[in-house]
């Protein structure tokens, strides 16, 4: 497991798909008003100047959007002469749609572009293998915040306790672990 956050998952992402010989690179970001945007973004950016890849503006839509209107922004951008050889996608349900959109544009997931996403359940296996998958751990973040609150003595009992009171009631501590770090394994 790796603690991490939005930022590291960008810039992480972006790291393998380079590793991997995938030099244009489109984000498909949670929406701009969302504070983990402009960690997403930050990440995804500083990476690809780091290996020398480029970005292909995927902007006109967010994991926000529907998945017929990513799927249709997708097909568009990958019917394209210059095109992303890979994505970063923020949200399972999004990468279904952009899936969709390169099968729609004839092109092979694995093959011609690949997909870093992330996901919160063993989901996106199960529709393509050739996905590269980062699992996010909202129990593990959850037990990291309440051990913020309680300190690194709390059994699990105490752990549990806390952190589903404080995410129930929407309370998130202003001290100890930054509230937006998330557990993630990668690949």
């Amino acid at each position: 497991m790796l603690q991490s956050d939005n930022y590291a998952f960008a810039t992480e992402a972006v790291r393998h798909l380079a590793g991997i010989g995938r030099r244009r690179l489109a984000l498909l970001a949670p929406p701009v008003e969302l504070t983990y945007h402009s960690h997403t973004l930050n990440g995804f950016t500083d990476a690809l100047s780091e290996v020398g890849a480029s970005e292909i503006p995927f902007n006109t839509v967010s994991v926000d959007h529907s998945i017929e209107q990513i799927r249709m922004r997708t097909a568009q951008m990958m019917r394209r002469d210059v095109r992303p050889d890979g994505f970063v996608s923020s949200a399972a349900a999004a990468t279904l749609a952009i899936v969709a959109g390169i099968e729609d544009a004839g092109l092979k997931l694995g093959r011609d572009v690949d997909v870093v996403s992330k996901q919160s359940s063993d989901l996106l296996h199960l529709f393509r293998r050739e996905l590269l998958v980062v699992n996010e751990n909202f129990r593990l973040a959850g037990a990291e915040l309440a051990r913020s609150v309680l300190g690194p003595e709390a059994d699990d009992r105490q752990l549990f306790e806390v952190s589903v009171t404080r995410l129930v009631n929407g309370r998130i501590p202003k001290y100890g672990t930054d509230p937006r770090t998330v557990a993630l394994s990668l690949f």
